[in-house]
């Protein structure tokens, strides 16, 4: 055994843990502290995110409108114009960390 992940579990566990924080933000919390020591895996191979110190509320589940984060960690999702930009880089540094991959 090589302790290596091949590219289809490495693609189930990416995937996990984007479905995790889409639900997260769906449900109005950003996370802000997302890393591969936060995700924690079981013993029939579900990850789960762990460790919300640092979560942040941007939407309350009967408002509309968002809250910002306030101080030096303020997140680039909030701002909507550059929302889709900053998701596809995040994405793609996640699963370029989960990957081995070196350069992105």
């Amino acid at each position: 055994m090589t302790g290596k992940m091949s590219k289809a579990e490495v693609t189930c566990c990416f995937l996990q843990i984007l479905s995790g924080v889409t639900y997260l933000h769906s449900s109005g919390l950003a996370h802000r502290d997302l890393k591969l020591d936060n995700v924690v895996v079981s013993a029939s191979g579900i990850m789960k995110i762990i460790d919300f110190g640092s979560a942040h509320v941007f939407r309350y589940p009967f408002e509309s409108e968002l809250v910002l984060a306030s101080g030096t960690l303020r997140l680039a999702e909030l701002f909507v114009q550059q929302q889709h930009r900053a998701n596809n880089l995040s994405r793609d540094c996640r699963f370029g960390s989960l990957s081995g991959s070196r350069s992105l």
